[in-house]
């Protein structure tokens, strides 16, 4: 048997004997000619072409269920020449509109779209000289249905971890807050808050931002499919304060003394706001003993709005009771 490369060596050798038998300007000459008539043909002969128009549905109340979902696309196919039916690609391209708030008045019934009523608004598109051959769905029919709504508080389901040495500036928020659920009235009467999709993310920094889904029971929907999660985290430190115990609350002629006479309070505060915690915005308090106990809990009153986890040391002291 002949090897690939004496193949390819007979399939040069017919090659050149071709075009040195043959005037090979003449024959070059007739392709193009050729091709030239088959592109006239292919333009100017009547063809069949089958579009795709996306449809636009306005009027459906958010309320509103159909028993089957609407059709996205509506196929035409069109009779013409081949050269105008390169332009009705481009042409037809933008959504065909579609009003039901005509036929959605009730609280349940049936549209109806037939694709007599969608033809003269195609025909405005094309030229005369075209034919619609076919419009597919030829009828679009769908039972509807008007649910009842309530507007519930949503959720977030998951976890959230700041890196080490991060923590949250304010708690993670959900936006929006509250949504617009539909279903039946018994379901919705068991319905008191719609929870995120699960989500985890541990050692974030800066701002996080995503979009979570909804958990949605059975047979209930909501007017917005997604929520959006914010949290945002700063780096911190911890600030040392010294206070003196403050008694509250020592009847007339007595006088309440601790042991120690002051504690020692450490908070934790974002870096930038570091300089802006100071010992007069926070109270180290113990409360006259109604009864007889050995130590008195210290407790920290504070109207500081950028710390967070308070300690203070110690936590509770001893005490003695004197007359004035």
């Amino acid at each position: 048997m002949a090897t690939l490369k004496e193949i390819f060596q007979i399939i040069k050798h017919q090659i050149r004997m071709f075009f040195r038998t043959r005037d090979w300007k003449t024959f070059c000459l007739f392709i193009v000619f050729a091709t030239m008539l088959w592109f006239g043909h292919a333009l100017y002969s009547t063809r069949e072409r089958v579009l795709e128009i996306p449809i636009n549905y306005t009027g459906i109340p958010e309320a509103v269920i159909f028993d089957e979902e609407l059709p996205e696309y509506l196929y035409i196919k069109v009779r013409d020449q081949g050269k105008r039916l390169r332009t009705y690609s481009k042409v037809l391209t933008t959504p065909l509109t579609i009003d039901l708030s005509k036929q959605i008045t009730e609280k349940e019934g049936c549209i109806s779209i037939s694709s007599e009523q969608i033809r003269p608004t195609l025909t405005d598109h094309l030229q005369g000289t075209a034919k619609v051959q076919k419009v597919t769905p030829e009828l679009i029919q769908r039972n509807y249905v008007k649910e009842s709504s309530k507007i519930v508080p949503v959720a977030f389901n998951g976890e959230i971890v700041p890196q080490q040495l991060y923590q949250f500036t304010t708690p993670p928020t959900i936006s929006p807050m509250y949504v617009r659920i539909y279903g039946s009235p018994l379901t919705l009467n068991e319905i008191d808050t719609i929870r995120t999709t699960y989500y985890t993310r541990s050692g974030v920094r800066d701002t996080l931002e995503t979009d979570l889904h909804l958990e949605l029971p059975s047979r209930v929907r909501a007017a917005k499919e997604t929520v959006h999660l914010t949290a945002i985290t700063e780096a911190y430190t911890e600030k040392v304060l010294r206070l003196p115990i403050l008694t509250k609350g020592v009847p007339d002629g007595l006088k309440l003394i601790t042991f120690p006479s002051e504690v020692q309070l450490s908070v934790r505060v974002g870096v930038r706001h570091f300089n802006e915690v100071k010992s007069d915005q926070f109270q180290a308090i113990c409360h006259f003993p109604k009864k007889e106990v050995n130590k008195l809990p210290v407790e920290i009153r504070h109207t500081s709005t950028v710390i967070s986890h308070i300690r203070v040391t110690p936590s509770e002291v001893e005490y003695i009771i004197e007359k004035q």
